[in-house]
């Protein structure tokens, strides 16, 4: 045959030229196969819809991923996530230090995109239109958005947690997430409720579960805006119950793989049979104190001691205000200050009002307070241990009970001054809100009773923390200056 002849001349044996025959067809059929984007364009236009944008250079890439999401990933995120310091963001010597105001949705998304770096997965989620108007459809690593002015690797992915900061909210966190089911049989499984799971209000809050104890309690971390981002945690977390039971977008959640960004529930292979409703039809018809509760009793596998939970409760709440509130009331004070050292007259804008109120923020704190109130009425004061005992009669003492009462708050409001019991309660709980204040739990309770606590950002200290009379000048001084109210 001509073509063995021209072969041998050039070298070739028959053998070896079909095993090089064999190796060109195995590479294209593999190129053919390494290139679903252009077979998938080729459809596109086919359907006459308009053809998906090439993928960029690799180069380009925030990152470059090596792994792809699966049951063992997701379980690693859970893990992570239960071991979240906040020092990844606070601390100075961080490799995610100084990554500016973070709020509660985009920390969520920030502890995905760190993950997912750490670990050269893909990340992967819906972009958000500031303007209105998607030149594309999604944001992910093997965007060429920060090739440009950063380098590949951490410096892009610090540029891609800042633009999600400054791009997406709760309400994107909804169409990036699904439904879980709150079965017991499923805590802690990779699916289940546990670490990793978001509790969410689009448009309003969201939090990030980071575990549940033997005794039920949810801990939980979240971000809040401010001059600075402020992250904090809380131990026995009051969760924010879903509405959604129509649409399913709140409530209990977890992100979305990448390759389920797109696909209906039906077709997460681990969501079946509408478990996920559970968590709705529970909610409705009762308040978030007593849903957490009910989930409390859900989760626990052991009782906690007689008067172990209300002390868990006072300390939570503490903790919230000495941590949370003193410093996100701050932060609000002091951005308001350096606008009025320009313009005395100065109020805060639509945007900067929603941002630094804080309406949601206390409502989580003052539920607390009812919560506190129904563990003090259920617990029998006789088996309560020496640990408990203290924080039992600071917490009779905050809501005004007499000495020789138990049935209620019979003797609310007109419990007289006790020294050893004001000294109880600051010994327990007091903090300083500035250089010239220090109160305590009983101070804000009150102050909160009385309708005195203001969650307006325009509003100076005293009437933050509600120090003040009817009469004060500086309550008709911050009326008179008219700031309005979004």
């Amino acid at each position: 045959m001509i073509w063995r002849i021209g072969l041998s001349r050039w070298g070739f044996s028959t053998p070896s030229f079909s095993w090089l025959l064999l190796a060109i067809t195995l590479f294209m059929l593999g190129d053919a196969k390494g290139a679903p984007e252009t077979a998938n364009t080729s459809a596109n236009h086919r359907a006459g819809s308009q053809p998906q944008p090439a993928m960029a250079d690799k180069k380009d890439w925030v990152w470059v991923h090596q792994r792809h999401w699966n049951t063992h990933w997701q379980r690693e995120y859970n893990r992570w996530v239960s071991n979240l310091k906040i020092s990844l963001f606070k601390n100075k010597n961080s490799r995610y230090a100084g990554l500016g105001v973070i709020d509660c949705a985009d920390f969520i998304y920030a502890t995905y995109i760190i993950f997912a770096y750490e670990n050269r997965l893909p990340f992967k989620i819906h972009f958000a239109c500031p303007g209105g108007t998607c030149e594309q459809k999604y944001l992910s690593n093997t965007s060429s958005r920060f090739a440009r002015q950063h380098r590949q690797g951490l410096p892009r992915v610090k540029a891609l947690i800042r633009y999600v900061a400054r791009n997406y909210g709760t309400q994107h966190l909804a169409k990036d997430s699904y439904p879980i089911s709150i079965a017991r049989e499923q805590l802690n499984t990779p699916f289940g409720f546990g670490p990793g799971v978001i509790n969410l209000h689009p448009g309003g809050h969201s939090l990030l579960i980071t575990g549940v104890d033997p005794f039920g309690n949810v801990s939980a971390v979240y971000a809040t805006t401010g001059a600075k981002a402020e992250l904090f945690v809380e131990q026995s977390a009051n969760l924010l119950k879903p509405y959604d039971d129509e649409s399913y977008l709140d409530g209990f959640r977890r992100l979305r793989w990448p390759q389920y960004l797109n696909k209906s529930l039906k077709h997460i292979p681990w969501i079946k049979n509408g478990a996920f409703k559970t968590q709705y039809a529970l909610a409705k018809r009762i308040d978030e104190v007593t849903f957490t509760e009910l989930l409390k009793h859900r989760f626990a596998v052991q009782q906690l001691p007689p008067g172990a939970e209300l002390k868990y409760v006072f300390e939570d709440i503490c903790h919230d205000l000495k941590d949370s509130r003193t410093t996100y009331v701050h932060n609000a004070l002091q951005y308001l200050a350096s606008k009025r050292a320009q313009n005395p007259r100065y109020c805060m804008t639509p945007t900067e009002y929603d941002k630094f109120s804080s309406p949601s923020r206390d409502a989580r704190i003052n539920a607390k307070f009812f919560r506190l109130l129904r563990l003090l009425e259920r617990t029998d004061p006789a088996s309560i241990n020496a640990d408990a005992q203290p924080y039992y009669e600071a917490t009779r003492y905050l809501f005004g009970y007499a000495e020789d009462t138990h049935e209620g708050a019979s003797a609310f409001v007109n419990q007289l001054y006790d020294a050893d019991k004001e000294a109880l309660i600051q010994g327990l709980c007091s903090f300083k809100i500035d250089k010239h204040y220090i109160l305590n739990i009983k101070d804000y309770y009150w102050s909160f009773t009385q309708g005195k606590i203001s969650a307006n950002p325009n509003a100076p200290l005293e009437l933050r923390w509600g120090l003040y009379d009817a009469d004060d000048a500086r309550v008709k001084a911050f009326e008179k200056l008219g700031c309005p109210e979004y």
